[in-house]
């Protein structure tokens, strides 16, 4: 498990860790057969509802030590006890001494923030506003100011912990990889003034030019493309066998799609949106051509 800075990752790796080693396990059978250890009897084994291993299983709980031996045990690697404890007192120590800071965004972007802070890879579907990864302080506050529901002191606050998440983009040793297929009408049509205009393509153009940030334009007239559903956003993580997840957000909420089908489904949409749009040098003068033109 590669060193990470997010607790939401973290658990994102225990609760994987903990499904992975069950289903890969084998119980014998009264017809003396085997087969695959359930949920079920998992919980059987702590004398608990099945509620509660799915829950362990998700990341939503984090199991004590004496659970993880008694599971480690059922799963036939009891070896591993120890250094699967060593993970999670890092996760209990990160949450002691680096809670996390109350975040000014909607509560449903606070799991997907932490999660994009300890992801190894974003890609962006961006058919409709911008990633905010990409906003300058001035595009978020008018992304922030369209929400009517919003105090200029939440547009704030909520700015700051947009513009705070970028970081990810320029940590030593670990940027995060960014890959962006921006729809041109996104571009087009970006709110405020010239100059607010202006100052989001020039920015837009130097996270371009960073050795982990692709972008592609999906230009006018490039066909129908399998994205007509809507943006979203996948997350890949440094886990050895986890498929990442996908984020789309709704007016009422955020949905993650995990499954390994879904991935597969989206990983499919998103290299159909690559292929049809701009490749990146065009896209590149294609941003470069409008920035001039909002001077």
């Amino acid at each position: 498990m590669p060193e990470v800075t997010s607790q939401a990752v973290l658990k994102r790796w225990m609760a994987f860790e903990l499904r992975r080693r069950r289903e890969a396990a084998s119980m014998p059978t009264d017809s003396g057969g085997v087969r695959k250890v359930q949920q079920n009897d998992a919980a059987q084994l702590l004398g608990c509802k099945r509620e509660k291993i799915a829950h362990l299983e998700s990341g939503r709980n984090v199991p004590t030590k004496l659970e993880v031996e008694a599971l480690f045990d059922l799963y036939g690697c009891p070896d591993d006890v120890g250094w699967f404890l060593e993970m999670v007192k890092k996760i209990d120590r990160r949450r002691r001494t680096n809670p996390p800071e109350r975040s000014h965004e909607p509560s449903r972007y606070g799991l997907y923030a932490g999660l994009e802070e300890g992801a190894a890879a974003v890609e962006g579907a961006d058919l409709v506003v911008l990633n905010g990864l990409a906003q300058t302080r001035a595009m978020a506050v008018l992304m922030m100011r369209s929400n009517a529901d919003l105090s200029e002191k939440e547009v704030e606050e909520r700015t700051e912990h947009r513009l705070q998440r970028q970081a990810i983009l320029h940590r030593e040793g670990n940027p995060v990889n960014l890959w962006l297929v921006i729809a041109w009408s996104v571009l087009e049509d970006l709110p405020g003034s010239n100059e607010d205009r202006h100052e989001q393509l020039g920015h837009l153009l130097e996270l371009g030019a960073l050795p982990n940030v692709d972008v592609q334009v999906l230009r006018r007239g490039a066909g129908v493309h399998k994205a007509s559903r809507g943006p979203f956003t996948k997350l890949t993580f440094a886990i050895p066998g986890d498929h990442g997840l996908v984020y789309v957000e709704t007016a009422t909420k955020g949905l993650f799609f995990e499954e390994q089908d879904e991935i597969e489904k989206y990983d499919l949409i998103m290299n159909d949106l690559r292929a049809k749009a701009a490749d990146q040098g065009e896209s590149r003068r294609w941003i470069e051509n409008l920035w001039k033109e909002t001077k």
